[in-house]
Order: structure tokens, then C-alpha cells, then sequence
């Protein structure tokens, strides 16, 4: 499915695209039917992640709709472009889903990040089975922390993945906190 904002399409990362943008932008323009903005990929889209992606489709497919997603910038006059990524780290566990995002530095500062995350937050608390949306930044990322905190989200803790810092932040369903 997927989720629209005013300006954005976010189109879940299929197999098949996960497996174009293995391939080469040029394979992902084509599945997509957009072209991607200049300096794909966006930081955290990596081929490891990428790799990650698609083993989890293939484990369940609910990943498919709780997992990446293509941020596809609507323009008026050229279509549409790819700009970036967001989604989910995989379906809800215990009423808890994480989230992600990353654009290309071209379209930072202008609300898409913040159009993307609110329509993922919007789209988690409206299923049953989530009660709270985790999202994990470094602690030194201020843009990422106000974006984060423009849409809901409150200070949890200070955390380490993988050897590094993080701070995390939690954004409870309002009908179902705590």
C-alpha cells in the first residue's frame, strides 16, 4: 500500500525493487518510474542494508508493507523523483514498531523528512497492534532530533548500537499510552 502525503508517494520496497536498486539506478528508475534524485543513494541505504531488506521479505512477507519504503517527490512539471527512503525496521512486536528515514541532502530542510515520518507515525497508531513508535538517532543529529520532536516524538534514552551512541525516542498511540 501505499502511504501519500501532500507532496509525497512512499512506495513499499518490494522484492522486486529491492532487487532493481541491486542492480543499478538505472534498473531502479525503470521499476520505480521515476527517476532518483542526484546522489543516490541517501545515506543508510546501503547494499548491506539492502541485503537485509530483502532477506527479511523473503522470511515474511509482512515486511513487504512494514518495511522500507521509496520517498517519491510528486513535481508538477516533471513527474515524479525519488528523493529517499523511510519506513519501518519490520512489522510490530509487542505493540512496538521502529522507524527510519534518510534523504538526500538536496531535500533536507524543506519538511519532507517531517511529511515522511508524520504519514509512518500516522499510519502505525492506527493499527491495533501498535501502541508505540520507536525511533533511534544519533545524539549529535540536532536536525534529526527537532524532526522527531516536531512530530511527537519525546526523549526515551541514551542507547548504544552496534558500538555507537544513539539517543532514542518514543512516540506512544494516544488512546493506548502507557
Amino acid at each position: 500500500m501505499i502511504l501519500r502525503t501532500t507532496r509525497l508517494d512512499l512506495v513499499p520496497a518490494t522484492a522486486p525493487l529491492v532487487q532493481a536498486e541491486m542492480r543499478g539506478v538505472g534498473a531502479l528508475e525503470r521499476m520505480l518510474g521515476a527517476p532518483v534524485g542526484v546522489g543516490w543513494p541517501p545515506d543508510l541505504c546501503s547494499v548491506d542494508t539492502l541485503e537485509w531488506a530483502l532477506e527479511q521479505i523473503a522470511r515474511d512477507p509482512r515486511f513487504e508493507r512494514w518495511g522500507m519504503h521509496y520517498l517519491l517527490l510528486r513535481e508538477t512539471d516533471q513527474g515524479a523523483r525519488a528523493i529517499g527512503v523511510a519506513g519501518f525496521h519490520g512489522p510490530p512486536a509487542g505493540g512496538t514498531v521502529e522507524i527510519g528515514y534518510s534523504l538526500l541532502d538536496r531535500y533536507r530542510g524543506q519538511g519532507l523528512g517531517r511529511e515522511a515520518v508524520s504519514a509512518l507515525v500516522e499510519h502505525a497508531l492506527a493499527q491495533p497492534s501498535v501502541r508505540v513508535v520507536v525511533a533511534h538517532t544519533p545524539p549529535d543529529a540536532e536536525h534529526s532530533i527537532a524532526l522527531l520532536e516536531a512530530v511527537g516524538f519525546a526523549f526515551d534514552a541514551k542507547v548504544e548500537q552496534e558500538g555507537r551512541p544513539f539517543v532514542r525516542y518514543l512516540r506512544f498511540a494516544p488512546s493506548r499510552a502507557r
